[in-house]
């Protein structure tokens, strides 16, 4: 399967409570990208995810998802409120967009006492470079062509912690009991912004970002193999379908944690 990209002239946004009946393929900035959003295969709850691909210009733009977060009111809303913040065209002069967006709908959200919270893992894009900011557990990968793994960020967990601190492995990570709860979030007035400065894109490199909603069902080794290589339209579908079939509990003995599911991946490698 090879999909046509649709050419972007503005944001890209699933968000509110949407679903996408299958990944969009997208021209941006040079390159790919597929996103997919969509809601647990089990609950029966409005998805609380949400995504954008955002140009902000023509080497210049944003790819975000964001998990509006479980047990509080509002989810979809207060993830589509952090995408729609993000989304919004770039003014003048404005500095650290990313970052500073991400404060500014933290800071209203507080002010409002909104009852509600987000995670948010933005990746900022200016020609041949990229930058990410996140809060929570929705995680940043870039992997080379080769395979390998250029960069990851931390999810904003207990168990998040534990893991890039050497006292939990990955796969026992997928299992533990309190793998959903998150310390740091969009709507709390503890927030803080983790941030990475800029690093090169390599023309081959692939950038996954993604909810938990896929790292918790796919470690992140088996999610390299799958985008390393072939046409990324392809690999999108294949990679939706990959976590529906695990979050079905169809292969014994493998994490199964049925949730919503929202990831971009992009490339330029290949682009048209």
């Amino acid at each position: 399967m090879s999909d046509t990209p649709t050419p972007l002239l503005s944001p890209f946004i699933c968000a509110g409570g949407a679903n996408l009946a299958e990944p969009a393929v997208l021209s941006f900035l040079g390159g790919m990208a597929v996103a997919w959003c969509c809601g647990s295969p089990t609950k029966h709850k409005v998805n609380a995810d949400a995504l954008g691909v955002i140009p902000w210009g023509s080497d210049l733009g944003v790819l975000a998802v964001s998990d509006g977060i479980g047990g509080l009111p509002h989810a979809p809303e207060a993830s589509a409120r952090v995408i729609g913040r993000l989304a919004q065209p770039l003014a003048a002069g404005e500095a650290d967009p990313v970052q500073s967006r991400i404060m500014d709908i933290n800071q209203t959200m507080c002010r409002e006492n909104y009852q509600g919270g987000a995670t948010i893992s933005a990746v900022l894009l200016e020609g041949l470079r990229c930058a990410s900011s996140h809060v929570g557990d929705s995680m940043l990968v870039v992997v080379d062509r080769r395979g390998r793994v250029k960069f990851r960020t931390d999810p904003h967990s207990p168990v998040g912690d534990a893991v890039a601190h050497g006292q939990l492995s990955e796969q026992a990570a997928m299992r533990h009991p309190q793998r959903h709860v998150v310390n740091n979030s969009v709507g709390s007035r503890a927030m803080w912004v983790e941030t990475h400065q800029s690093f090169a894109l390599d023309a081959s490199d692939t950038l996954v970002i993604a909810s938990d909603g896929l790292w918790d069902n796919l470690p992140v080794s088996e999610v390299v193999q799958m985008v390393v290589d072939g046409d990324l339209g392809e690999v999108g579908h294949n990679l939706a379908a990959a976590v529906s079939q695990r979050m079905a509990g169809a292969e014994p003995g493998m994490p199964s944690k049925p949730d919503d599911l929202s990831f971009i991946l992009f490339s330029r490698r290949g682009a048209r």
